[in-house]
């Protein structure tokens, strides 16, 4: 659930004291673009956006967020990136060329489309797409190491101490100012679970949704299981974001974080082994092999779980769409609104305004066969090319992010969702 950006007083004097604090530092070092990263390093798990104005749109008489444009305050950090590379930093001519194709292409579907919702969803993925690209060639990311794996850490510790409170009490805790939501377990539109006839609320911390919080955990976890040797702190942070992972009750989330927490142990237990000179020089196949059991205990999380009946109703809805606007797609950001002619409703008989929870579904949804193919063999090339010539780790990676992208929609119809996953794929493409 996101919030409509309000001035209150507290979120005024967070804003203004962030863009004065990147303002100083900025000029006193002389270093924009190091900054800007850092930035939004620490604002990504902040949602504070701003909606348009006087847009709404309802749907069966309900009005859902996924139809609003919204603006949030990582389009600015990703704008200042930009600003601050387009003079210094040059891309390679095959660079410049794939952005030139890519720009003409979104473009062309943004003219068809033709609304603001969809212009500013199209012309989100270039620009983050281009950012990220900036980011990963141009950061110095080794000689920083520490910086931002303190960066994560304080994050993190936010968002724990924010989710054991709001497990606790049941409800937010009241920091609207950082982009919490206004939540309330048993209410419609929160994401809460029921265990044992007892309500407790998932957790949020101040992202739209817990799942999302539950992606930018793992993500976070890969980072500091990566690089637990060379900062120490990064075990501390693997810890808290495992625990934040399970207060989230991803289901998808927790099973892939167990899987990697077992295939880490093995390998660790394989390296003491070889040090105390044992049958050692063998390789433990266990950490290859133990994602494919992911299917069956998958089925056992969600087999007697209305979500699982409600995903496929939005399955259907999504072929559907697809039916009827083959080419083009119904436009993007649309598919919600597809929801007027093919309704869904929750088992509790709500109507369920919510993108169908697969990206690739939802990109031939929105963007036709014409476009949508594209861009999903280009998303599936980065991802298998990274699979096959990437280690064990990248592997478990890539695999982690088809989960993700079968089972939910967040990675891009969320602000926080695209950037990661933008970074992710371009990461995997230069690694």
């Amino acid at each position: 659930m996101q919030e409509i950006f309000s001035l209150d007083l507290g979120r005024l004097i967070f804003t203004s004291l962030v863009f004065l604090v990147y303002i100083l530092l900025c000029i006193k070092t002389k270093k924009p673009f190091y900054y800007s990263v850092l930035f939004l390093l620490f604002l990504f798990p902040f949602n504070i956006t701003l909606q348009q104005p006087n847009f709404n749109i309802y749907i069966h008489g309900f009005s859902s967020n996924y139809i609003i444009p919204t603006l949030s305050i990582i389009d600015v950090f990703v704008f200042f990136i930009l600003l601050f590379s387009f003079k210094d930093k040059k891309f390679p001519k095959n660079t410049k060329i794939f952005f030139t194709i890519f720009f003409l292409f979104l473009t062309t579907k943004a003219f068809l489309d033709n609304n603001i919702l969809s212009t500013l969803l199209i012309y989100r993925i270039f620009f983050y797409t281009l950012a990220m690209n900036y980011v990963v060639l141009f950061f110095p990311f080794k000689k920083n190491l520490k910086t931002i794996s303190k960066i994560i850490l304080v994050s993190i510790l936010i968002q724990l101490s924010i989710a054991l409170i709001q497990f606790n009490i049941g409800h937010s805790v009241g920091l609207h100012f950082l982009g919490e939501s206004s939540l309330v377990k048993g209410i419609f539109g929160t994401s809460f679970v029921n265990l044992n006839d007892i309500l407790f609320l998932r957790a949020y911390g101040t992202f739209p949704h817990p799942n999302i919080l539950a992606g930018f955990c793992l993500t976070i976890l890969f980072f500091s299981i990566n690089y637990i040797k060379k900062q120490r702190v990064n075990l501390i942070t693997a810890i808290l974001a495992t625990i934040l992972i399970f207060l989230t009750f991803s289901r998808i989330v927790i099973l892939l974080t167990i899987f990697l927490w077992i295939g880490f142990l093995i390998f660790k237990l394989r390296d003491y082994l070889e040090k105390k000179k044992k049958k050692g020089k063998k390789k433990n196949i266990l950490f290859t092999i133990y994602p494919l059991f992911f299917a069956r205990f998958s089925n056992l999380f969600l087999g007697s779980d209305s979500a699982f009946s409600e995903r496929l109703e939005l399955l259907k809805t999504a072929r559907e769409i697809l039916r009827n606007h083959p080419y083009i797609g119904i436009g993007v950001g649309n598919f919600v609104k597809g929801i007027d002619y093919y309704p869904v409703y929750t088992t509790r008989g709500f109507l369920l305004l919510q993108p169908v929870h697969n990206v690739f579904l939802l990109l031939l949804a929105e963007y036709g066969i014409i476009f949508g193919i594209p861009l999903i063999a280009l998303i599936l090339t980065v991802l298998t090319r990274a699979f096959l010539k990437g280690s064990l780790f990248i592997k478990y990676g890539v695999f982690s992010i088809m989960v993700v992208a079968s089972f939910d929609h967040y990675l891009v119809t969320l602000p926080q969702g695209l950037l990661l996953f933008t970074f992710v794929l371009v990461f995997l493409f230069f690694f």
